[in-house]
């Protein structure tokens, strides 16, 4: 080993000691960025419930992309609800002598419960050396063991991300005689608490398997929860599993219509849905509030056993699938955002949610790969002309448009809304015209869009139909379109070295990059202030086909498609298939026999092209 890296580790050695037990800034480390692009490293405290005066287990976890060398955490609880009891080291050893040579290294913690502060820290002895052991992979770190107080309600366990003396986390890789700093991103954990009920005797559900009614398969049990009422169904999981091994099952409908419960929770297992994904078979529950369609697949068990991070039977997972009243703070954030869009609210938001847990570990089951479709019932008597379009309730206390219908089912209206997402959902009356697309070939589509929150006006009374698109409109024109609100789980916007953090398209570009839609240049730009080509936009729809499950059209072949157009050979070789599966389905068309592949686009030929798409794939209503 050279001296400067064993003088580096003996001055982090001395700082990790420091950090700990002095709680002294870090001028070795710098603070982790509150919101990075990419974060090196994903910080995870855990979510999960318990009842006033009982205990239960949180689990922190990293999720890495660099060699963790040295981390020191400060995470922050309100005393007043929370007293922790135990802290269980489940990476590191804590013997001062032993962890010296211990290839998990040296962990120390404490906290105090008068401040409301836990400290942990750890670090590898042996980083620089051809021996060092960082943490390289996803890890639980530690365990914290907490008893709830007489408080109830959600109680926050939080980092403040900005501070270098509450989060620091350094690489095995030196810069100088540096530790090399990692940035992070931290998702806050949460202790739901709740007062102890008095439930109701169970009763029994109506449950059906493909239209079957199967008795004696689950039972509902309504009980109060810091004064909202709860209804819980339990499946009978061994009995359904077996039935549904033993048939080509399709759907598993839980019927809750005539509860009245602001929650309705569905419980099941994960060896239940394991055997219904084996079956490409659907979970549908159906309530007064709504309804939920979800395929077992995109639940996708496996995965969460995996991040459970332990050989874990799939019966041992509970999953819960949640369709309730939003909170009052969920119903405030709805009406002001409503308001300041110029929209009105019909009827009541419906809540959905999907959690996975396993001994104390919540894992949130919020992002799709496939559209899943939920119902908002509304109310009776309504006019479903005067339905607009469903939106969700972002992170940031804005809505925004999903693909919505309006389906009828025996006498009743429901808004039937394709989401890749869950959240809180809203029905709105947004009606929205432009004087200047008037007497325009576009009008409908236009107005249809700017009705659904898609498209905006150059001002707030004209359009500017016939003025040219860029690429980053473009973009943002089709992710408003489908409803994609947040990236598929990858960050690809940072590898586009012109599309700047904080730009207004910077979202669009990173999410729709991330479902595969958006494309970049050899380059490694994104070119967004660019007008966009034809065959450009026509190589995104045809994605955007792909993610809403819309067909081409007749199938037939891309030169066939392609041979009555006289500059088809203009197209650029990357994107013929592209243009010929988006002419094929009727998404675009061509002038005077041509398609001019490198010219561009005006405003109102892609809210046409949008439009088009939204209706073929039937997640919006409107005729062509």
């Amino acid at each position: 080993m050279s001296i400067r890296n064993f003088s580096s580790i003996v001055r982090s050695a001395a700082l990790f000691v420091l950090v700990l037990l002095l709680g002294i800034p870090a001028a070795t480390f710098r603070a982790a960025s509150a919101a990075p692009v990419a974060p090196d490293v994903k910080l995870v405290i855990g979510k999960t419930s318990v009842m006033t005066g009982s205990q239960t287990t949180i689990p922190v976890s990293v999720n890495t992309e660099k060699a963790i060398a040295s981390y020191n955490v400060q995470i922050d609880y309100d005393p007043k609800a929370i007293e922790i009891v135990k802290v269980t080291p489940k990476y590191g050893s804590a013997d001062d002598t032993k962890c010296l040579t211990d290839e998990k290294g040296c962990i120390r913690t404490s906290y105090d419960n008068e401040a409301g502060w836990l400290r942990a820290a750890w670090i590898d002895p042996s980083t620089g050396s051809a021996a060092e052991h960082p943490i390289a992979s996803e890890q639980t770190l530690f365990e914290i063991k907490v008893q709830a107080k007489n408080l109830t309600g959600n109680q926050a366990l939080s980092v403040d991300a900005a501070s270098a003396e509450n989060l620091s986390f350094t690489g095995s890789a030196f810069e100088g005689s540096k530790a090399n700093a990692l940035t992070v991103s931290v998702e806050a954990g949460q202790l739901s608490v709740n007062s102890p009920v008095s439930a109701e005797p169970a009763s029994e559900l109506k449950v059906y398997i493909d239209g079957q009614a199967q008795p004696k398969s689950a039972t509902v049990t309504r009980a109060e929860a810091n004064g909202r009422k709860v209804a819980t169904i339990a499946v009978d999981n061994e009995a359904v599993t077996s039935r549904i091994e033993s048939n080509q099952t399709k759907t598993l409908l839980l019927d809750a219509r005539g509860d009245a419960s602001g929650v309705i929770k569905s419980m099941l297992n994960g060896k239940l849905v394991k055997a219904m994904e084996s079956k490409e078979a659907v979970l549908a529950i159906e309530t007064d509030k709504g309804g939920y369609t979800l395929p077992a697949s995109q639940v996708r068990i496996d995965d969460i056993a995996s991040q459970i991070g332990k050989d874990v039977a799939l019966q041992d997972i509970e999953i819960s699938v949640r369709i309730a009243d939003p909170d009052e703070s969920e119903l405030g954030k709805l009406e002001q955002a409503a308001q300041s869009a110029g929209a009105t609210q019909v009827g009541k938001p419906v809540s959905f949610e999907v959690e996975a847990s396993y001994g104390g570990q919540v894992i949130n089951v919020n992002k799709f790969s496939s559209y899943v479709e939920r119902t908002v019932a509304l109310p009776d008597g309504v006019d479903p002309s005067r339905i607009t379009t469903g939106v969700v309730l972002n992170a940031d206390g804005t809505v925004s448009h999903v693909p919505t219908v309006v389906t009828q089912k025996d006498g009743k209206y429901y808004a039937a809304i394709h989401s890749l997402t869950n959240s809180v959902y809203a029905v709105i009356w947004h009606p929205k015209a432009f004087a200047d697309v008037a007497a325009h070939w576009s009008r409908n589509d236009v107005n249809d869009l700017a009705s659904r929150l898609i498209i905006k006006g150059a001002t707030d009374t004209a359009f500017a139909p016939n003025r040219g698109v860029t690429r980053a409109e473009f973009v943002s024109i089709l992710s408003r379109g489908l409803g994609l609100h947040v990236p598929q789980g990858t960050e690809a916007a940072a590898a586009y070295t012109d599309v700047p953090s904080g730009s207004w398209y910077e979202d669009a570009v990173r999410i729709t990059a991330s479902y595969g839609i958006a494309g970049g240049y050899d380059d490694g730009t994104f070119k967004p202030g660019a007008p966009i080509t034809r065959q450009e936009a026509m190589a995104m729809l045809a994605r955007a086909m792909k993610l809403a499950g819309l067909a081409s059209g007749s199938g037939r072949s891309t030169n066939d498609t392609l041979a009555g157009f006289a500059d088809a050979g203009d197209i650029g070789a990357w994107a013929k298939d592209a243009v010929a599966s988006v002419v094929d389905g009727g998404l675009a068309q061509g002038n005077q026999g041509k398609l001019d592949p490198g010219a561009g686009i005006t405003r109102a030929e892609t809210a046409a092209m949008a439009r088009r798409l939204l209706v073929k794939a039937g997640y919006i209503d409107g005729t062509l």
